[in-house]
């Protein structure tokens, strides 16, 4: 079971590779990678929704990692759809991180 500072530090995270959103790229409808700093992850969308990564968080956790609550994040604010010229300025100015909102728990 992961700690709460883990949890913490993974919402934190979230906030980081939102600013930084041009690290997320999408390889089709269902699949995103995201170029990390020390690696590149692939992020899935399952059947149920949800994002699934391969880093080693996502494979310890039950809670969604840092990347999949930012993706989810850029998803829902639009920032990869059609007509986002206007939205991406708004991800320019780096957010507080601490402003992330945490996604529910994921049933396993």
């Amino acid at each position: 079971m992961q700690s709460c500072s883990a949890y913490e530090a993974q919402i934190e995270k979230a906030g980081w590779y939102i600013a930084e959103w041009s690290r997320f790229v999408r390889v089709n409808h269902d699949t995103f990678r995201f170029v990390g700093r020390s690696a590149t992850h692939m992020l899935v969308r399952s059947g149920d929704g949800s994002w699934q990564c391969d880093c080693a968080y996502a494979r310890q956790s039950v809670w969604p990692c840092a990347h999949a609550r930012a993706l989810e994040k850029l998803l829902d604010d639009g920032v990869f759809g059609p007509a986002n010229a206007e939205i991406r300025s708004r991800y320019e100015a780096k957010p507080s991180p601490l402003g992330v909102v945490a996604l529910p728990a994921q049933a396993a």
